[in-house]
């Protein structure tokens, strides 16, 4: 399940989104349902949020502001924006910082799933790439110590071992330990 926070100063909206639509069924858990973008950014910086659902304009507040907020902090953030007006210069904005869709009000349901699916879609395809990444690391930092341990005249340039992230100083010394036999004796234990 991807998690979810939802933003919007209205009542009304905020609760529709919380309690009736069914987002466990799309893949998603609904963490919270805000009002502010104080609250948002709290929750954001405590809680790994993979979407943000918020309306563009909140009492004083602008959703677009939080945005772009979490443009610059979070990477991986998928932002989903909510507007009572087809303005175009709010989508344009809202598209310079990575937003997935806009969606207007009043919410049409089936809009809203057909964009949590496409959402759901290209979250699970970042996911798979993020894995095969990982795991290519892995094989490849096992293999940079392979060679460390059996060559004894290998040397790892520096990008590559930043790469694999293995900290490097000014110079790196590398103990080699060859354990020839291992023997453990374990004493009978005496009954009293």
């Amino acid at each position: 399940m991807y998690k979810l926070l939802v933003v919007d100063d209205e009542e009304i909206a905020l609760k529709g989104l919380s309690s009736y639509v069914d987002w466990e069924s799309m893949g998603f858990e609904l963490v919270k349902g805000v009002y502010t973008i104080a609250e948002a950014k709290e929750i954001l910086t405590q809680e790994a949020i993979d979407v943000l659902l918020t309306d563009i304009q909140l009492e004083n507040e602008s959703g677009l502001d939080l945005i772009e907020w979490t443009h610059q902090k979070f990477s991986n953030l998928f932002c989903v924006i909510l507007s009572g007006h087809e303005d175009f210069e709010y989508a344009r904005r809202a598209l310079r910082y990575g937003t997935f869709d806009f969606l207007t009000k009043p919410v049409q349901f089936d809009a809203l799933r057909k964009t949590f699916g496409n959402l759901k879609k290209r979250l699970d395809e970042v996911t798979d790439q993020m894995d095969i990444s990982e795991e290519y690391l892995a094989l490849k930092r096992v293999s940079v110590f392979n060679r460390l341990i059996s060559d004894s005249n290998y040397q790892a340039d520096s990008d590559l071992l930043k790469e694999v992230g293995i900290p490097q100083a000014d110079s790196i010394t590398l103990v080699r330990l060859c354990l020839l036999e291992q023997v453990f004796y374990r004493k009978a234990s005496k009954k009293c």
